[in-house]
């Protein structure tokens, strides 16, 4: 059915028991509605094609979460969050990539969990993506995406390019970014990351993209120790090679930041805060 003709559905039903709940199809759609998955020792939703989120819904894992997809999307004016508080979250590739429903743009995911490990793509184009771990890391790991660059749209015989979006990433542990992994958040204007790892580090290996025709990106860091990142040379150098131009934002609670002779930070706005 069209997203019109959806309904709120809301399930207040708490199933009992340490058995395995598995939901498995070619597509899977999140649809409007409050949804509870709980009594479960783990959760497993497969979608060989694509796991679609639509409109406004939450929701709530009392078990690990395990997604299996090659690709985790939004439609329209989608607005998810999944809650799996207490609980792991993973999203590992399967299947053959569909592409349905990228092109719809705005699209907003939010994933909270103890930890969270994306493996797939997730792709919700000029769309906003936070993914909050709150006991264990963010680890994206090879082979995964997360992209919320920017698309050329036609309206008629116009073509608008659009922004990036906005990534999130906190974790009372780390934030990684593996080898092999990919942030998209190019577009027109570039799009902006932000790092919440206040008593952990951050780890940059993979591609990282936030580069704009008329704006650059912005990244906004908030670490435990400034000597995790490796030094703020070295750190400055992936940035500007990423295409954050306009802002970088750098909050450290311990160590201090320190320029050697030669390097250089550039932005349209710097801001370096040390705690101590």
């Amino acid at each position: 059915a069209p997203p019109s003709a959806h309904t709120t559905a809301t399930s207040t039903r708490t199933a009992t028991g340490t058995g395995n709940l598995r939901l498995g199809a070619k597509t899977l759609t999140l649809g409007e509605g409050a949804y509870d998955l709980s009594g479960f020792s783990t959760v497993n939703l497969t979608a060989s094609e694509a796991l679609i989120d639509e409109q406004a819904g939450t929701l709530t894992a009392g078990a690990n979460l395990s997604v299996e997809t090659p690709m985790l999307t939004g439609g329209r004016g989608a607005n998810t969050t999944i809650d799996a508080t207490g609980h792991a979250v993973t999203i590992d590739k399967t299947g053959a990539q569909s592409g349905q429903a990228i092109d719809a743009l705005g699209a907003r995911l939010a994933i909270t969990a103890d930890s969270i490990r994306p493996g797939s793509a997730i792709t919700l184009p000029s769309g906003g993506v936070k993914l909050t771990a709150m006991k264990g890391d963010v680890l994206l790991a090879n082979g995964s995406s997360v992209d919320v660059a920017g698309r050329a749209v036609g309206f008629g015989k116009t073509v608008i390019e659009t922004g990036g979006g906005n990534v999130e990433l906190t974790a009372a542990g780390n934030v990684v970014l593996e080898a092999g992994s990919a942030l998209k958040l190019g577009g027109y204007q570039g799009g902006q990351l932000s790092v919440n790892v206040p008593k952990g580090s951050l780890t940059l290996a993979g591609d990282v993209n936030a580069a704009g025709k008329t704006a650059g990106g912005r990244f906004l860091l908030d670490v435990g120790n400034a000597a995790s990142v490796g030094g703020l040379g070295a750190l400055s150098t992936r940035l500007q090679a990423a295409g954050f131009s306009d802002t970088v934002s750098l909050r450290a609670h311990a160590g201090d930041w320190q320029l050697n002779a030669g390097d250089s930070l550039e932005a349209r706005m710097v801001a370096l805060a040390a705690d101590a």
